[in-house]
């Protein structure tokens, strides 16, 4: 897109429609116009949805190493995670977990590439994420991303208890909470909160069959 006298609004029209033309010669170009500073950060965001709409799976190794870059706007890493998203292909999910722990990049970011991890669906990577949950140190913004991805990643009681096990922590995002209670049911599970001898805790058991 190098012609300057062309508007915004036009240029958004042509990156929506270069996503639905199904043109595949052209994603070379649209991906490092990704990254040129020169052009509007709207119509880059257009560009990486359009991307996403091209479904071509070879460039997600490329939209990876946007990822941590920091030449490139924040706003359009958080679309480019969404871009990742919508072309589903899990082998980059191990460089999401990586980037989702690196606390030198922007919270938005990071709390796009979670978002990511749960749609793509990778349940194995469960018990990294209640472990970044777990870190008292990271962001709470990034953790309420974390608890919301993984109400799509948890299928099993074991991950349930573990992540209980985070509500006793000190500030924690309300999104753990709200998290967990569907979680539990999604699961089969009851969680109660127990007053002992020994202190609170959280008593989690089998819900019976209905």
């Amino acid at each position: 897109m190098p012609y300057p006298h062309l508007s915004e609004s036009v240029r958004w029209g042509i990156a929506e429609a270069l996503g639905t033309l199904g043109e595949h010669s052209i994603v070379p170009q649209l991906v490092a116009l990704l990254s040129y500073k020169h052009l509007n950060e709207s119509v880059r965001w257009r560009i990486a949805l359009a991307l996403g709409a091209l479904g071509e799976r070879s460039i997600v190794p490329q939209l990876g190493d946007l990822l941590p870059n920091k030449q490139v706007d924040d706003y359009i890493r958080v679309r480019t995670a969404e871009a990742l998203e919508t072309l589903e292909e899990r082998s980059i999910v191990p460089q999401l977990v990586t980037l989702l722990s690196n606390d030198q990049m922007d919270g938005s970011v990071r709390g796009s590439i979670a978002l990511t991890l749960g749609a793509l669906g990778e349940r194995s990577i469960a018990p990294q994420l209640v472990a970044l949950l777990s870190d008292a140190h990271r962001s709470k913004s990034v953790r309420g991303r974390i608890a919301e991805a993984l109400i799509a990643l948890i299928n099993d009681e074991q991950h349930v208890r573990s992540l209980a096990d985070v509500l006793f922590m000190s500030d924690i995002p309300d999104s753990i909470y709200r998290a967990l209670w569907p979680l539990s049911r999604q699961v089969g599970v009851r969680i109660y909160v127990i007053d002992g001898p020994e202190g609170t805790h959280l008593e989690v058991e089998k819900r019976p069959p209905s």
